[in-house]
């Protein structure tokens, strides 16, 4: 954001600086850099980005209570997707991210709309068609920007990895603001949509060494399963996959 200065982000034993605006989420500038920190949420609610603030300073922003209280502050720790840095820093996830994982960067996108769908009670299924084929992580999901706002809903990726066509399943909440505000009220075909990911660690791994995979979703919940399945089904590997899927009626 133009007026916003950058500040450098270490960590320790990386042997790689990044530079950080003092507007921007630790996270989002480490993921945009190349450099991965355990994600899945990425709305300050679930605690696996925590890091530890060993120098420098960070405003925590919204960071909720619930997931970091006030004695962990003290401590010096920190959600990485919410706190942003006030001056150059040195931090360390609590977590250590696994790294023989495929990792793709974070980056910002546009997508224009190709299908809206009625495929269940309330739920819709939205293909977004992109200039260049969109690689991720079977499981992991994208940000949308609901128009006319600064507003962010997140939304799993249904389709298999390396598709100029994403698919998404999402359901109404009422009032929503990204449902029945938006998607649910005058999204067409054609409309242009403002993305960003890939984001979360929810993800199939074809390397990892498995006989086999369960997956348990219900509703929307399938999504980031059929991605799994399908790329699954693609890959190399021989191995059972049970799929089990609940629904309401």
């Amino acid at each position: 954001m133009t007026g916003q200065s950058e500040v450098r982000i270490s960590l320790p034993g990386n042997g790689k600086d990044i530079t950080c605006r003092t507007d921007q989420p630790l996270l989002d500038a480490f993921l945009r850099s190349g450099t991965w920190l355990p994600n899945s949420c990425n709305q300050g609610t679930c605690g696996t980005c925590k890091v530890r603030v060993h120098s420098g300073e960070v405003d925590h922003r919204k960071s909720p209570e619930k997931t970091l209280s006030a004695a962990e502050r003290s401590a010096g720790l920190a959600l990485a997707c919410q706190a942003v840095p006030l001056r150059d820093t040195v931090v360390e996830p609590l977590a250590a991210p696994v790294e023989q994982r495929t990792r793709h960067l974070l980056r910002d996108f546009r997508g224009k709309v190709l299908e809206v769908t009625d495929i269940a009670r309330d739920i819709r299924r939205i293909r977004i068609g992109v200039d260049d084929s969109f690689e991720f992580q079977a499981g992991q999901y994208v940000e949308f920007t609901i128009p006319g706002s600064t507003a962010t809903r997140q939304y799993s990726l249904a389709n298999s990895p390396g598709s100029r066509e994403l698919e998404f399943h999402i359901r109404r909440e009422p009032g929503g603001l990204a449902t029945d505000g938006w998607i649910f009220k005058d999204l067409v075909i054609g409309d242009a949509v403002e993305l960003k990911g890939p984001l979360g660690d929810f993800c199939y791994q074809p390397d990892e060494d498995v006989d086999g995979i369960v997956l348990l979703g219900a509703g929307t919940g399938l999504a980031p399963l059929k991605s799994i399945v399908l790329r699954a089904l693609t890959g190399e590997r021989q191995q059972e996959v049970h799929l089990y899927h609940g629904v309401r009626t």
